[in-house]
């Protein structure tokens, strides 16, 4: 065998020796052809670069609009807090309350801010007498017409302009109002409207598309626990009405002439859906041009925003020219060539890299053969025994290496079939070990379990037991054969791990948590500004010190739900509202991962299931943030809501590559991980969804996943608990 490859390395000198030139060209063509593909790797990277910088853009402005959205909230919800705290409100106290936001100033694009009373059918004449004596006599709630709910704007500021045409307006009587108010008071907090056409727009010659924000007030001394109770002591709505138009103008940037955009109403880019677009004309057909497509939700609505890149956004990007790579690679091709040329022609050299290369041949040989000599001392080592029970003969047979592992030296024998066998079992598992045995030989399940032993020296031991049912061809009875080994010091190991992780975790908790907030209290600026570099620094630590939090937390959870003493505070919880509050928790994903968080809830009945919020959304963020980690850039990420019979299915979907198949068996292992490059670069420790399996199983609940080349759908399913306001 060493011959051989002397003999192989000889010709391969002297084939060297004697293409020297031959080699040293292919060198050549080989450099040229990687400065080439260098070359479009650095147009690759430049593309790459400017979709970096094109997302940024588009994710500053569609942050601007979330932002601006939740602070008109915050104006409704100092107004409800106004409203609810005067009982005999009147016009000049919200004008002076009013005045007092300077909504101009603070809060630009803002038309109208008002409140609107609710009132029934019998009370609509007394109120119209009320709202004439206080010096309208020309007030009506409009439009005319019976109606069993009525909602009159009687405050609206400023009171002037086309915003008197608001004034007594029943926006209750219109579909889209009402289906906004509707939801407002079934999630008690602001919701947006889809987009209409305001009241004020029709004193225009031009009527342009507007948003209403509601939120309602409520008798301060009425219970609003559910919807019907809050419907009973509904006082009205304070909303706020804007144009897009003027919103969008007190959002866009500077640098906005770098894309255009067109915004949406709902999930979908339908031409009738379209409320606003920054260009005055149709976007052009540029195939160079960057795209980008962006849900946003916005308090119980959803924006879908359509980005394309401008000239001026190209212009402002710069890349290498294609001479100056050609220049740098062509003198190193040829470099290298001209070295594969001497090294051809120096025997000396080309002896001394083969002599080298044959003695790494010979150390891989011997560590190959000593992994072999190796393996083989651990198949000889190994202490597993093998059984067979024919339930024919009701036979129990086992092989020498078994009899050990119950106290019994290698010649003992089973006397008296399975049921001798058992007796050695430990009392408390024996019928658990009976009825998995019979199970197995109905064919309903496999055998596969862990019991105790007692020896007849009174030792217990843990023993791992599995087994198959087999129809040999021979007999008409199948029969049952499997493997046992002793697993006492595994337990044990596991019993002083678990020990150990638990005492290591609670020391570790307490000083990292002291970290944690110190690190935060620096990045707060607790010290005064730090320079820029620092920042960076401190923002790298306490990320990674919340991970290991994290981590800790998980293990904790682990270790108190393997002890059985994880608590659970179990509430009746409107699904659609658990849902909301996990896409809005969790929103921080979509501006990290550059994905985007929808809710997708059909069910138009509620629904109720009986959970711990706080568990409940501990398994939601675990699975949006998996889908966050393996969605490709700008995928649609779904929390949907479907009735399946008698229980309640949350379903997270993503858009990613599937999970591969090899892998879909331990999907709820702990410390479980697809080895691939993907799941390296989404990082994790494992732990995730073993931890959403047991909360979700601890709470009543299921949880299980369908996978595709499309994407990955995991369901988890609750019990329905039953609405006590229905009838």
């Amino acid at each position: 065998m060493n011959a051989t490859k002397t003999a192989v390395l000889s010709n391969a000198r002297g084939w060297l020796r004697a293409n020297a030139l031959a080699a040293s060209l292919v060198v050549l063509i080989c450099g040229i052809g990687a400065t080439l593909m260098i070359n479009q790797q650095i147009n690759i990277q430049a593309e790459r670069q400017a979709e970096r910088e094109f997302h940024i853009l588009t994710e500053s402005l569609a942050r601007d609009i979330s932002s601006r959205m939740g602070t008109y909230k915050q104006v409704l919800l100092a107004s409800a807090g106004f409203v609810e705290n005067h009982t005999d409100m009147d016009a000049l106290a919200w004008r002076r309350f009013h005045d007092r936001l300077r909504l101009s100033q603070y809060y630009p694009g803002i038309q109208a801010l008002g409140f609107a009373v609710v009132l029934g059918p019998d009370e609509l004449a007394s109120h119209t007498a009320q709202m004439r004596d206080k010096g309208f006599p020309d007030y009506d709630v409009r439009p005319a017409g019976e109606r069993p709910r009525y909602t009159s704007i009687v405050f609206v500021e400023p009171f002037e302009g086309s915003n008197l045409a608001a004034f007594g307006y029943d926006m209750y009587s219109n579909p889209v109002r009402q289906r906004a108010m509707d939801r407002a008071v079934a999630m008690n907090t602001a919701v947006l409207s889809n987009v209409v056409t305001l009241i004020q727009g029709y004193a225009e010659s031009e009527p342009q598309p507007g948003l209403l924000l509601y939120l309602p007030t409520y008798h301060h001394d009425r219970p609003i626990a559910s919807v019907s109770q809050r419907w009973d002591a509904l006082r009205g709505f304070t909303y706020s009405a804007f144009r897009i138009k003027d919103l969008m103008a007190g959002i866009q940037h500077a640098d906005t002439p770098l894309m255009h955009y067109s915004i949406y109403d709902g999930l979908t880019a339908d031409a009738h859906r379209l409320v606003y677009r920054s260009a005055a004309d149709e976007l052009p057909d540029d195939p160079d041009a960057l795209q980008r497509r962006r849900v946003v939700p916005l308090l119980g609505q959803n924006w879908t925003i359509d980005f394309q890149s401008t000239d001026a956004f190209h212009d402002t990007l710069h890349s290498i020219p294609y001479g100056t790579v050609l220049g740098i690679g062509l003198p190193v091709s040829l470099l290298l060539s001209l070295i594969t040329y001497l090294l051809g022609t120096s025997r000396d050299r080309a002896t001394r890299i083969a002599e080298q290369m044959t003695e790494e041949l010979r150390q891989t040989e011997r560590a190959l053969r000593l992994n072999e000599e190796g393996y083989k001392l651990a198949l000889d080592s190994s202490s597993m025994g093998t059984w067979t029970w024919n339930f024919e003969t009701r036979k129990f047979l086992g092989d020498a290496q078994l009899a050990p592992l119950f106290g019994y030296s290698p010649n003992y024998r089973f006397e008296g079939g399975m049921r001798a066998f058992l007796q050695i079992v430990h009392p408390d598992d024996r019928e658990r070990v009976r009825r998995e045995l019979e199970m197995a030989q109905e064919g309903e399940q496999e055998f596969d379990t862990e019991y105790r032993v007692v020896w007849p020296n009174g030792t217990q031991r843990h023993i791992a037991s599995r087994a198959r049912v087999l129809q040999l061809p021979e007999q008409v009875n199948p029969i049952m054969t499997g493997t046992c080994w002793d697993v006492t010091e595994k337990r044990h190991n596991q019993l002083m791990k678990r020990e150990f992780v638990s005492t290591v975790s609670h020391e570790l908790r307490t000083p990292l948590t002291a970290i944690s907030g110190s690190l935060g209290l620096l990045l707060g600026g607790a010290v005064g500004t730090m320079p820029d570099k620092a920042n960076q620094l401190l923002r790298i630590a306490n990320e990674n010190t919340k991970r290991l939090l994290r981590l800790i937390n998980d293990l904790l959870d682990f270790e108190k739900l393997d002890a059985g003493k994880l608590e659970f505070s179990y509430e009746v919880c409107d699904g659609r509202m658990l849902a909301n509050s996990a896409i809005e928790l969790n929103q921080g994903l979509g501006s990290r991962y550059n994905v985007s968080l929808a809710l997708n809830w059909p069910l138009q009945t509620r629904t109720l299931v009986k959970v711990d919020p706080m568990r409940f959304q501990q398994i939601m963020a675990n699975l949006l943030s998996n889908a966050a980690k393996y969605s490709p850039p700008q995928g649609l990420i779904t929390l949907s809501g479907q009735q399946d019979g008698e229980r309640l299915v949350f379903s997270v979907r993503d858009q990613g590559k599937g999970i591969p198949e090899e892998f879909r068996d331990r999907m709820f292992e702990r410390f479980s991980q697809a080895d691939s490059s993907d799941t390296r670069r989404a990082g994790g420790t494992g732990l995730g969804l073993a931890i959403c399996r047991e909360l979700a199983l601890a709470m009543g609940g299921s949880i299980d996943f369908d996978t595709g080349p499309e994407g990955t759908t995991f369901h988890v399913a609750f019990p329905l608990e039953e609405d006590p306001y229905c009838f």
